[in-house]
């Protein structure tokens, strides 16, 4: 197994699968059948307890299998839903009863977050592709900050069930932007820097049920989400003139400062839109190209699904 290691020498990059939602609609036999197979927690305080009335979770495989969403409406369009986590991936093998409940069902791609790592060295910069992008800084506890790139808000939600709660639903982010040696230091997981690949734009894709099949993966449609996102690995090492990169280093300093950069050419005498075109144009050249990237790769990147594995545990 082992996929999460994929080098794309030419970009300077290391590409896999951070995360990975299947969502599927099975029928009653086939729920009772994988609660029957399955030691569903059904007690404790999961977190994921408060949406789904059971919940299989086995940490070391970054494998997790929730049934029957305690929201009635949701169970219109799903009952059964599959995360899988990147220690998935990282594992020599799993246990053949996970990989049976993957290929055993017609399971849909709701969610998939593909990253992409970059040297300690680069600074990176994330250009808004869409006026829609709004932008979040987060520094927890720990100290640890996370770039956040994508939708704000929430909806409340009927629960229908007997509890008559209403529950948040909050939208996912597009993308994150952080450094991997910084978080496993602030968090406490290593105590020194363990990766030369450290800095990680992790595009965050959302598709419909039924859009993206896990039997048959149309890689193409995946290919268009990335081709939306415009990111330059390292500003410093990339070949713009330094007149252009000063507007650039005020936009990876803060990401919404685009307003900032506005008044600026008013001040200057410069017309802001065709400023923008022109920044917009120099940094699409510059751009890495993500679709092209993950093309070359995906073959590699969902071949855990296709190879038989080695159990070394049963669930």
């Amino acid at each position: 197994m082992k996929n999460d290691i994929i080098v794309h020498k030419q970009r300077n990059c290391r590409i896999s699968i951070d995360t990975m939602e299947l969502t599927a609609k099975l029928t009653h036999s086939e729920i009772k059948e994988l609660q029957n197979d399955f030691g569903f927690d059904n007690s404790s305080k999961s977190e994921a307890l408060k949406h789904y009335e059971g919940v299989f979770h086995l940490k070391q495989f970054g494998f997790t299998l929730k049934v029957l969403p305690r929201i009635r409406q949701w169970r219109r369009y799903y009952n059964a839903r599959i995360t899988i986590h990147k220690a998935f991936f990282e594992s020599d093998s799993v246990p053949d009863s996970l990989m049976e409940v993957i290929q055993m069902f017609k399971w849909s791609i709701t969610n998939l977050h593909v990253a992409f790592d970059y040297p300690s060295t680069y600074k990176q910069l994330v250009y808004k592709h869409h006026h829609k992008v709004v932008y979040d800084k987060l520094t927890d506890a720990n100290g640890y900050t996370t770039h956040y790139f994508g939708s704000r808000g929430s909806k409340v939600v009927d629960c229908e069930d007997d509890t008559k709660e209403k529950w948040i639903h909050r939208k996912n982010n597009i993308a994150i932007l952080y450094d991997r040696n910084e978080k496993e230091l602030a968090t406490g997981i290593a105590d020194e820097p363990r990766y030369d690949f450290s800095k990680r734009y992790e595009a965050r894709m959302i598709f419909k049920i039924g859009e993206l099949l896990l039997s048959d993966i149309d890689q193409a449609r995946v290919a268009q989400e990335l081709d939306k996102r415009i990111l330059i690995a390292d500003l410093a090492s990339a070949n713009i003139h330094e007149y252009v990169k000063r507007p650039l280093r005020t936009l990876q300093d803060d990401f919404s400062s685009m307003d900032k950069l506005i008044q600026t050419w008013k001040w200057n005498g410069k017309k802001p839109t065709k400023e923008k075109k022109q920044l917009k144009t120099i940094v699409m050249e510059h751009r890495e190209p993500l679709a092209n990237m993950y093309l070359e790769h995906c073959e590699e990147l969902f071949s855990v699904f296709r190879e038989p594995s080695s159990a070394t545990a049963t669930a």
